[in-house]
């Protein structure tokens, strides 16, 4: 399995000139995609399908957004 540690995440996003995603006085604000293009597929987790849920971290308030399928779509970290 493959892990990375949001630090890491913190200095892609900033090499590349996306300096809100350190942490400072407004804050930090990363967002991780997990949606493609394209159809998409039935729904996997119904239970889940176009909702959202939000939980803190010691990083800060964690959005978790799921698609029209339930699958993850995206993670919010602000």
């Amino acid at each position: 399995m493959a892990s990375v540690h949001i630090r890491e995440i913190q200095n892609w996003l900033t090499a590349r000139g996306e300096t809100d995603a350190l942490p400072g006085r407004g804050g930090m604000f990363i967002e991780i995609r997990f949606d493609v293009d394209g159809p998409l597929p039935e729904a996997i987790d119904e239970e889940y399908a176009s909702r959202a849920l939000t939980v803190d971290s010691p990083q800060g308030t964690v959005t978790i957004t799921f698609d029209e399928a339930g699958q993850l779509r995206s993670l919010d970290i602000s």
